[in-house]
């Protein structure tokens, strides 16, 4: 299932038809977060592979990677930008380069597979969110260093 909108949707469709995978391979579009949680809850992992785009630009820390690993999913991104600050190869998650579709195929292969490796995957990166990115955690983390620069 891919999700979202964007300008590659028609190129996408017509290539899921061409290749004869219209059973296979659902445009869900844009959903609401509340769905959003629900797929990713029941997904056998999540596939992130990002790319640097024709100006430059690329993704930073995406919320959906974290938002994946809040609910356990196995994650697998590309080595890109701050992706490997919170996927860390073979603890939290598996990387990719960029643009390696080889790479990629095999690391999804490897987790679905393997629901043993993607429970640990999962697992790991839950606590990693838990333990950066808790908001509780982080402002009161932010008061006391507030509070020691005003001492």
């Amino acid at each position: 299932m891919l999700v979202g909108e964007g300008p590659e949707w028609a190129r996408l469709e017509r290539q899921i038809h061409a290749l004869g995978l219209a059973g296979r391979v659902e445009l869900a579009g844009r959903l609401p977060h509340r769905e959003l949680v629900t797929l990713l809850r029941s997904a056998a992992l999540l596939a992130h592979p990002s790319v640097v785009d024709r100006r430059g630009s690329m993704d930073g820390i995406p919320n959906l990677i974290l938002e994946a690993f809040a609910v356990e999913t196995p994650v697998v991104a590309t080595r890109l930008s701050g992706i490997p600050e919170v996927v860390m190869a073979e603890q939290t998650g598996l990387l990719v380069e960029p643009g390696d579709v080889d790479g990629l195929a095999d690391a999804l292969a490897r987790v679905l597979r393997d629901p043993a490796l993607g429970r640990k995957l999962g697992a790991a990166a839950r606590a990693l969110v838990v333990e950066r990115f808790d908001l509780g955690r982080n402002v009161e983390r932010l008061a006391g260093l507030l509070a020691g620069a005003g001492a």
